[in-house]
């Protein structure tokens, strides 16, 4: 096995154990690596070197074909380094819409490949939008200890790379944060959720005005949506319908995160026991975006009780959105 191969192999050892343990044959997978990528090095490094120079001597052209090397084998790690960063943001994606279908074990399969594929990326926003997922995962399945412990583990992956870290890195790190304190919410941990919460809204405030992370939608704006799922998760009425009176029409960029706010914002008035104006709000957040609302498990909620046990002035409006949605009720 090459050197490549072997510093492959050993980084598997320590930061992927659980998958490495599960290969076959793990010398010939990473001896194979290894070949593959000397030759691709091999081959730039052939290319960038080019031909000999008429009146160079021995120690020049050494030197020459040193430098290509050197350059070679950094621009091929370093692709490949890119490549994995990709490879893990698509599956990302994947895990999207793998979390409104009725597939769990490929969920869980496509999370942790995702995690394995950014951590062999070494690329720190691949790292903790992984660890997102992963930990959201886990707590939509009800495992809000391990939920947790995917979230500190990422966090402390993430901690030495903070200092000076680009803005795009501290959102991810604020997105992790208020993970922990959605987590703890759920848990019934309501100063938890709270204080975790307010690190995260620090590192929101300390970000350019106009930043805002596609994936996690963490941002500035979307501090006073992420208050509100919290005063919610922690049962907590009234504060849940002073969070929606002030959240109401937040200018989310994201017509679908908008959407999903707006679910939110419903789901405490629901709380609150203002149905009239949750069921509004719902209807909202179907006009604002239709297939979040048609895939969301609260909205369903909330719209069957509306429209199956709620005030009777409220049922015929309750069932033409529910139809609307394509719920049968």
């Amino acid at each position: 096995m090459n050197r490549y191969g072997a510093m492959a192999q050993r980084y598997w050892q320590q930061w992927l154990p659980e998958q490495y343990a599960s290969m076959t044959d793990p010398d010939g997978f990473f001896s194979a690596l290894g070949e593959e990528v000397a030759r691709q090095i091999d081959e730039l490094a052939d290319e960038l070197a080019g031909t000999d120079r008429l009146g160079d001597g021995y120690l020049a052209q050494v030197g020459r074909l040193m430098a290509a090397r050197a350059q070679a084998e950094e621009v091929v790690l370093r692709e490949q380094r890119r490549a994995h960063a990709i490879l893990a943001e698509t599956y990302n994606l994947a895990q999207f819409f793998l979390a409104y279908q009725p597939a769990a074990d490929l969920l869980w399969r496509v999370a942790e490949r995702a995690i394995a594929t950014a951590q062999e990326s070494d690329e720190p926003y691949a790292i903790g939008a992984s660890v997102w997922l992963l930990a959201q995962a886990h707590r939509d399945a009800g495992e809000f200890e391990v939920a947790e412990d995917v979230n500190r583990q990422g966090l402390e992956l993430l901690r030495p790379r903070m200092d000076d870290a680009p803005a795009r890195l501290r959102g991810i790190w604020g997105a992790l944060l208020f993970e922990v304190a959605y987590t703890a919410a759920r848990a019934g941990e309501r100063g938890r959720a709270w204080g975790y919460w307010d690190q995260a809204n620090d590192v929101a405030q300390r970000l350019p005005a106009a930043f805002y992370d596609p994936m996690t939608s963490f941002s500035r704006i979307i501090m006073g949506a992420h208050a509100m799922t919290v005063a919610v998760e922690s049962r907590q009425g009234g504060e849940s319908r002073r969070q929606a009176r002030r959240t109401a029409h937040l200018a989310i960029p994201s017509q679908p995160r908008r959407g999903r706010h707006l679910i939110e914002v419903a789901r405490g008035y629901h709380l609150a026991n203002d149905l009239k104006t949750a069921l509004g709000t719902l209807d909202s957040a179907y006009k604002t975006a239709p297939e979040t609302i048609r895939y969301n498990g609260y909205a369903r909620k909330i719209l069957f009780e509306l429209a199956t046990e709620g005030p009777a002035d409220l049922r015929r409006d309750a069932n033409g959105l529910a139809d609307r949605i394509g719920m049968l009720v």
